[in-house]
């Protein structure tokens, strides 16, 4: 088992308790307490997961693009990492402002750029 399975019981757990608590013996101010406590984590570990997961395809694009050794295109980068088109040139413009990742060459085909390769910056 995971530990992020592991957290989600518990905090579902603590969520479940803390209500029944509430509605079995009434209201009292550590029960209401503990009650809010629990809705804050649930609400701060979704938040923790969702950040992470866009850091994990972040990650991916970059270790794609790393891995490549003559540079990648995105449809290519779209193939191998299975994400969304509009998620991998998100990603690959937020890695070209950190100067992690460059454009190595722009294929121009009537005066319009037809294709960017992307590099890792060594």
């Amino acid at each position: 088992m995971s530990t992020q399975r592991k957290i989600n019981d518990i905090l579902e757990g603590l969520e479940v308790v803390s209500e029944n608590a509430l509605t079995k013996h009434g209201f009292s101010r550590s029960r209401q307490r503990i009650f809010d406590l629990s809705k804050s984590l649930r609400k701060t570990w979704t938040q923790y997961c969702a950040i992470d997961n866009i850091n994990s395809d972040k990650r991916m694009i970059y270790f794609v693009i790393a891995q490549s050794t003559n540079g990648l295109k995105v449809n290519t980068i779209t193939r191998r990492t299975g994400l969304p088109k509009g998620v991998v040139r998100d990603w690959l413009h937020v890695l070209f402002r950190e100067e992690k990742v460059i454009s190595a060459k722009l294929y121009k085909e009537k005066g319009m750029i037809r294709d960017i390769r992307y590099h890792v910056k060594k």
